[in-house]
């Protein structure tokens, strides 16, 4: 939906100005209207996908587009005709045209991979919330901010339908996996990965955070829409001034753990498909590695165990989330390839799956260790 509306804004931008091109008798200009509606719809996009380098590139020109036309739109507004237009406005046509189907052709050579949950056999679902850290979070109200962003990937359940009455496969689960997005990244750039991870029979949850009590930039006017892109670009353009904040990132995803797993663990256990014991596993990208190692060691009665994304060699985008797949144009200017057949974030998936096993594995010995002393007594 993200790329669909990108290259449905472009497409408005081209059409805007190729109008020139073709007017070859004396009419009204209505098709000028669509250079106001394309800025109106870039700032939508902003708001609800958040910054990037496409709709960045799309705000630009839509401002263009309509700085070019802004005395086409007034003789449309005093109900004027017009039978020519001027060499300025042809040449801005020209250029603003060859822009717009730039932006279109970077954004199919650069068109994310995306995986299908009916083919993969999963549910999605998302939830939002208002709160704060200090407050926690409840369910969004219909004039509510939304502070947090929940997503769940789960197994579809089967239905069995050999015998007459037919049932549905509800074996309580104890185990959930809980991604920790880096702040440069967000669930949407992940998502491959954890549809693919829970293809493989895994309940994963995601959550993103926004809220006022924590700030991530060190400004006050932190918005959602920016954040990401912010953050990016501090990492890429000021390397040393990202380090530095490094203590400031641990402490900040110390927090939102502290608020959100009690949050999760209720959540859960309400569910009657999970076990009132349920823990949880911790996957965490390169921001928040010491806090979930920190965390993970304080509250072992909630965490099961962890994983640190960015200690898996495969995995060549600390803290950018599976951007070779889902974003590759920000892979290329890494220099990351681009995981066209998906052999990178399967191998990924693969290693997460052994990790989440291998604490499967040692619970079942403890717990038939534990079951071996009560027989001998």
């Amino acid at each position: 939906m993200r790329v669909i509306g990108e290259l449905l804004i472009f497409f408005l931008l081209f059409l805007t100005n190729s109008r020139v091109l073709y007017v070859r008798h004396e009419k009204r200009d209505a098709l000028v209207i669509l250079a106001p509606l394309s800025l109106f719809l870039v700032l939508l996009h902003i708001l609800a996908w958040g910054l990037d380098i496409y709709n960045l590139y799309a705000l630009i020109l839509s401002i263009l587009v309509l700085l070019s036309n802004f005395h086409a739109l007034f003789r449309y507004s005093e109900n004027l005709y017009i039978d020519h237009y001027s060499f300025l406005m042809l040449f801005w046509t020209i250029i603003t045209s060859i822009l717009s189907i730039g932006g279109i052709v970077i954004l199919i050579i650069f068109y994310p991979i995306n995986y299908n949950n009916k083919k993969l056999n999963i549910n999605e679902k998302t939830s939002y919330y208002e709160g704060s850290i200090r407050s926690g979070f409840t369910e969004k109200t219909v004039f509510g901010r939304t502070n947090m962003v929940l997503h769940e990937f789960t197994p579809a359940v089967s239905v069995e339908t050999d015998a007459a009455d037919s049932t549905l496969s509800t074996e309580q689960e104890d185990l959930v996996i809980l991604y920790l997005a880096d702040k440069r990244s967000e669930t949407e750039y992940s998502k491959n990965y954890l549809q693919l991870l829970a293809s493989k029979g895994y309940s994963i949850c995601s959550a993103d955070i926004y809220t006022d009590d924590i700030k991530w930039l060190g400004i006050k006017a932190e918005a959602r829409f920016y954040r990401r892109a912010a953050m990016i670009t501090k990492s890429l353009f000021y390397p040393q001034e990202y380090a530095l904040d490094n203590t400031k990132y641990t402490y900040n995803t110390t927090s939102e753990l502290e608020a959100l797993l009690p949050m999760l663990k209720e959540y859960y256990t309400q569910q009657e498909n999970y076990s009132d014991k349920v823990k949880f596993f911790i996957i965490s990208d390169e921001m928040g590695s010491t806090a979930t190692e920190y965390f993970a060691k304080k509250n072992e009665e909630l965490i099961a165990g962890y994983l640190l994304l960015n200690s898996i060699p495969e995995y060549k985008s600390d803290g950018y989330g599976f951007i070779s797949q889902t974003e590759p144009l920000l892979a290329r200017i890494l220099g990351i390839k681009r995981d066209t057949k998906g052999k990178i974030i399967n191998m990924i998936v693969d290693d997460t799956d052994y990790e989440i096993q291998k604490i499967k594995e040692l619970k079942e010995t403890k717990e038939d260790d534990i079951e071996g002393i009560g027989q001998l007594f």
